[in-house]
């Protein structure tokens, strides 16, 4: 009997001695990018509304 790749089962490797792992560490990767992502849309707004900004 075969067993095909989509039914094979590996377990994650487990991490190093002394370093817990949460099952936050991805999602917070990802928060910092998406906060990286805001970051930057917001100068480009505030670059696009105060192109036409003059003081004379």
């Amino acid at each position: 009997m075969d067993v095909s790749p989509a039914q094979s089962y590996v377990p994650a490797p487990s991490p190093p001695m002394g370093q817990q792992s949460t099952g936050t560490d991805m999602f917070l990767r990802d928060f910092s990018l998406v906060a990286e992502a805001a970051k930057r849309a917001q100068m480009a707004v505030m670059m696009r509304d105060l192109d036409d900004f003059c003081i004379s």
